[in-house]
């Protein structure tokens, strides 16, 4: 039988929002209970407009009031990391937290086992992956403090039950939607991954060369797993401690898979600028998915105004989606597909029409699909799908470009029956005709259904 965290350690410390959870109440609630109650517990640290308390003097109030909240494991241990100090470290929390889930995944050790210093913990992480390790090695003191010996306790009983992978996943997804990432460049929402890797379809090679923490490439690898295929992944990340996210993800996934087939081959990933400083110049992978930032200004145009990725045309200054399309289809094999998130405005702005026209004419811009609103937050705007793919020389062009609106109402009544294949593209009034459907449509009103 494992044990409740019953109590948080004195060195925890608890902001309004991490007490407005504990009791599963609102900050407001937070707020009027320090008005009402002289012996609520004063603040030991933070600011006067965002102090900190001591998480183990609020848990004896809310107990004594009756307002505690009773809190699961894996909620004892993001609040250990929430509650962090310095709170810049986080990042680095969460980082050494999941290095230390994939040790113990890898070495399947008891939940009561004691705990690996630091140092046994980057000897065991070399045995794995001697640039994880290195890397990890920078973050770890040569002492476990107490609000990390604690931590990893609670981590070791979350794993209990749990699992490894299990628990390093529920509190990357707490980190995405906290204040303490970068909310919309740290991680790709599930939804919006799937209909991407849906698009994109599978490979020998995976390449996201801008992976956040590596949500679409850990799901493209996750999927490969479990329909018995193979893919390696590869990312580069311009945020150093997103890119170690991403790493660990991909490992307790290539731990599973070496399970089944031990000659798989592990992740790589970079740290850098990838217009900049392309890490990996010489792949050519199957797949390409990325949710890149939008509307950079500093993106090097000047100084890549002779790069030779620009085959179909150097993308004007206010125009860096199209060097990001653009790298996508640098990195793609022969008839490999490139599946791009993009701004709306990407595919109507003038500065971009010549590169745009070029993408279409030679074949390589194959599909736009505008996303309902809301599925990216905190846009609130409905984001587009890019489907590119490598043309291949050998081959006869491919045909017209196919435009879906998935933010439309579907249309009234039933729907045409289709000779398209299940699941194809089947459009229903227009123009001109859509790949995989025999019935005209105009790019505003295409859409995906599927034929019955």
């Amino acid at each position: 039988m494992t044990r409740e965290p019953g109590v948080a350690p004195g060195e925890t410390t608890l902001t309004a929002s991490g007490i407005a959870r504990l009791a599963n109440v609102g900050r407001a609630a937070v707020s009027n209970w320090r008005r009402r109650y002289a012996d609520f517990p004063t603040p030991v640290g933070g600011t006067p407009t965002s102090p900190s308390f001591d998480a183990r003097e609020v848990e004896r109030w809310l107990r004594h009031h009756g307002r505690l909240h009773r809190a699961g494991t894996e909620q004892w241990a993001w609040r250990h990391i929430e509650s962090y100090q310095p709170a810049a470290q986080i990042s680095d929390v969460l980082a050494i937290a999941g290095a230390f889930l994939l040790v113990r995944a890898d070495q399947t050790a008891p939940a009561s086992a004691g705990l690996p210093t630091p140092r046994q913990l980057t000897t065991r992480l070399r045995a794995l992956d001697p640039g994880l390790a290195a890397t990890v090695a920078a973050l770890l003191p040569k002492q476990w403090t107490s609000q990390l010996a604690t931590l990893l306790h609670t981590l070791d009983q979350l794993r209990a039950e749990q699992g490894a992978e299990p628990a390093f996943e529920y509190l990357h997804g707490r980190y995405v939607t906290s204040a303490q990432s970068l909310s919309g460049l740290a991680g790709t929402p599930d939804t919006v991954a799937e209909v991407m890797l849906a698009l994109a379809g599978s490979g020998a090679r995976t390449f996201d060369f801008t992976s956040g923490t590596g949500s679409i490439l850990r799901m493209a690898a996750d999927q490969a797993l479990r329909s018995g295929t193979a893919t390696r992944c590869y990312a580069q990340e311009i945020n150093p401690q997103y890119a170690l996210i991403t790493l660990l993800r991909l490992w307790f996934v290539h731990l599973r898979a070496r399970g089944t087939a031990p000659a798989a081959e592990p992740p790589v990933v970079h740290v850098g600028d990838s217009l900049l400083a392309d890490a990996l110049p010489d792949l050519r992978a199957d797949v390409v998915v990325a949710n890149f930032p939008f509307a950079v200004h500093d993106w090097g145009h000047d100084r890549l105004a002779y790069d030779p990725r620009w085959t179909y045309g150097l993308p004007p200054r206010t125009e860096p989606e199209l060097a990001w399309v653009q790298h996508a289809l640098a990195h793609l094999s022969p008839g490999g597909t490139a599946v791009v998130l993009m701004p709306p405005a990407a595919a109507s702005r003038p500065a971009g029409r010549r590169v745009r026209a070029e993408l279409i004419r030679r074949g390589a811009l194959r599909a736009v699909i505008a996303l309902p609103a809301g599925l990216m937050p905190p846009t609130g705007i409905g984001l587009h799908v890019w489907v590119l793919t490598q043309p291949d020389p050998q081959q006869p062009r491919a045909g017209d470009l196919l435009v879906v609106d998935a933010a439309a109402p579907p249309p009234a009544g039933p729907s045409p029956r289709s000779s398209a294949p299940r699941g194809a593209p089947t459009c229903q009034t227009g123009t001109r005709n859509c790949p995989g459907s025999t019935a005209p449509c105009p790019p505003s009103t295409c859409s995906t259904t599927r034929s019955t």
